[in-house]
């Protein structure tokens, strides 16, 4: 192991890793300081202080050539199905046209999360499922809507003496803790696939950290052979959350220390635990390219970056045929920067007035 991978002990033996971390990566420029990069194609970078749009992302290569790419913008041009916010469908495509007036036979969307610890996973997804439902609840299009998070660290809390596991559980390089994560997240899946194919919902969202190559194709071939044997369509999208600003990702940190694997932990000692889980993450997390992608034909690829500051989509084939529940996951990702970003952001900022001696 070389010495970026040397465990951090103390806190000044993590401060330094983390500021070595941040000094090697670019994506780790803060929010608060960040001045316009030159646009890449099919990009626009606005300034921090421009935030009248969120901005498509410039710092993965390996899918900027993709010409299916969308931004930002052109996803809000391409969306002309997506119902405003005030809550009139943009087209008639939206309401019901069978002669009975019936609500349509909606869709069945397993969402993938992908992304490194602290990076905001979770809280996306609380937000996306209070927004869809309060959206279906509301209108008459789909019947008994029903969106559900399946947590793969939830079922290990669940299934293991989580009490006993310090960070080193989730060294990548320890065979039997990797075994354990992989069975967890095996069940996480088997559930939520159940729960979709026997119409007890709609959405279901896999969250877990799905940092390696390996791990993601299992997941997509799992749903493939879910849909051969069963005869139901499962639509899929990969929600790929990333915090690239060092000062979010601290924040985020932070309330880290009231999680379950923290219970009986004092703060600094959580605090510690966590970053050295993080650090591991890190070191073992393996990028999305537009080659794995071609390996998941019509597999939706969404990325969020910095709490909506950046995104990305790439349909990657998937033709949207009236698909109700793609709509309004469209509708949400496009307005996540105005609705839950800017407040996010108010958060963090206040945090480090108050905290302005503490290292990220």
């Amino acid at each position: 192991m070389d010495q970026n991978h040397v465990t951090p002990t103390t806190f000044g033996e993590l401060t330094a890793k983390l500021q070595r971390l941040n000094t090697n990566d670019s994506s780790q420029d803060s929010i608060f300081s960040r001045q316009p990069s030159s646009s890449s194609v099919a990009t626009q970078v606005l300034s921090p202080k421009a935030f009248s749009k969120s901005l498509s992302f410039t710092n993965i290569p390996e899918l900027k050539k993709n010409p299916s790419a969308l931004s930002l913008d052109g996803l809000g041009n391409s969306l002309t199905k997506v119902k405003s916010r005030g809550g009139q469908p943009k087209s008639a495509n939206h309401l019901t046209t069978t002669p009975t007036n019936e609500p349509q036979v909606a869709t069945k969307w397993c969402i993938i999360l992908v992304g490194l610890p602290a990076s905001g996973k979770s809280s996306i997804c609380k937000n996306l499922m209070e927004e869809t439902t309060s959206y279906f609840q509301s209108h008459d299009e789909i019947a008994d809507f029903k969106i559900d998070t399946f947590n793969a660290g939830n079922f290990r809390r669940k299934m293991s003496n989580f009490e006993s596991q310090k960070f080193d559980f989730f060294d990548f390089n320890n065979v039997d803790a990797k075994s354990q994560r992989e069975n967890f997240a095996t069940i996480a899946l088997d559930h939520l696939l159940n729960s979709l194919v026997n119409s007890q919902i709609n959405v279901g969202v896999f969250d877990a950290t799905n940092s390696t190559i390996e791990r993601r194709q299992r997941i997509y071939d799992t749903i493939l052979e879910k849909q051969r044997r069963t005869g139901e369509k499962i639509n899929t999208m990969i929600l790929h959350i990333k915090c690239s600003d060092a000062k979010m990702w601290r924040y985020n940190v932070e309330g880290k220390t009231t999680n379950a694997d923290y219970k009986n932990k004092d703060h600094d000692g959580a605090i510690l635990d966590f970053i050295n889980r993080a650090l591991l993450y890190r070191a073992a997390f393996e990028e999305i390219t537009e080659e794995e992608l071609k390996k998941y034909p019509e597999l939706v690829y969404v990325q969020i970056d910095d709490a909506g500051r950046e995104i990305r989509v790439d349909e990657n084939g998937f033709v949207d045929d009236d698909d109700l529940i793609y709509d309004e996951l469209m509708s949400f990702i496009q307005g996540y920067y105005k609705k839950y970003g800017e407040g996010y952001l108010e958060k963090v900022e206040k945090f480090w007035n108050e905290n302005p001696t503490l290292k990220y």
